[in-house]
């Protein structure tokens, strides 16, 4: 096993898109790995995101403009001619936008001096479900989010499950989407208000590559969700068309940090 396969191994229970990429070298998707051109651009770019994830010594701002330069540096290596035989729609892919997102909460976890669980591309409760059976029971509902910040609060139940015991407190989840049109929020508004029945104060945000339409016309200020981003500025129709893609935008993910830096700090 050579250095960077070791480095995704050590990540690959904190950051999806290690892990999904880890799982593309050991099932053999890059032939000859040792000189694979493809997977040689991708350890490259990728290791120097990496690195700056681990970054602590620039100021917030810096830090953001730096890693989401870097982002958008990897993300076009992948929609590169090299990397065509992944699928656009594959984890492989998609899971690079939730794994910044769970950097910027580490990130925020260390600036902080917190110790908050972040989880990325898994189940966060939603809701809990009780019994009278086996001398009373709870059942924790879940929902998969793309990436949340949670708060480890185990609870100690007298029946027979533990589900309990690594019970969490999200203070803030993420959904992810490459393309957001309307039919979206409304399922994704469902999923909001169930989670925010049990826990009101948790901020929910969706982050969106694209969209189907007007977001600065879209009225959801009386719904749940906290804030939509649009993380490139752009309607996917305007790329389809011929368009040239905008990057990510470094403002709006500096935007985002702030506002859950302060939720955090508050």
């Amino acid at each position: 096993m050579d250095d960077f396969t070791s480095r995704l191994e050590s990540l690959k229970n904190k950051l999806p898109h290690a892990s999904n990429l880890l799982h593309q070298i050991q099932e053999g998707k890059f032939n000859d790995s040792a000189n694979n051109p493809t997977l040689n651009a991708i350890k490259n770019a990728y290791s120097q995101l990496l690195d700056q994830s681990d970054n602590t010594n620039e100021k917030l701002d810096v830090w953001v403009a730096n890693q989401v330069l870097l982002t958008n540096q990897y993300i076009n290596i992948l929609k590169s001619p090299i990397c065509q035989m992944f699928s656009h729609q594959s984890d492989f892919k998609s899971s690079v936008i939730p794994e910044l997102v769970c950097i910027i909460f580490h990130q925020i976890n260390i600036r902080e001096g917190l110790s908050l669980d972040v989880e990325g591309q898994n189940e966060v409760t939603i809701d809990l479900l009780f019994s009278h059976t086996n001398q009373g029971q709870v059942f924790p509902k879940n929902k998969r989010v793309d990436a949340a910040l949670l708060m480890s609060f185990p609870i100690a139940t007298p029946g027979i499950n533990r589900e309990l015991e690594d019970f969490k407190i999200p203070l803030v989840a993420v959904e992810v989407k490459t393309n957001l049109d309307k039919n979206m929020i409304s399922g994704i508004q469902h999923s909001v208000d169930k989670m925010k029945s049990t826990f009101p104060q948790c901020k929910y945000y969706v982050l969106s590559e694209f969209s189907d339409f007007d977001i600065a016309a879209q009225n959801y200020a009386s719904s749940s969700i906290d804030e939509i981003y649009i993380l490139r500025k752009q309607k996917r129709s305007e790329v389809r068309s011929g368009g040239i893609e905008n990057l990510i935008s470094e403002e709006l993910i500096l935007e985002f940090t702030m506002s859950v830096s302060q939720i955090v700090s508050s």
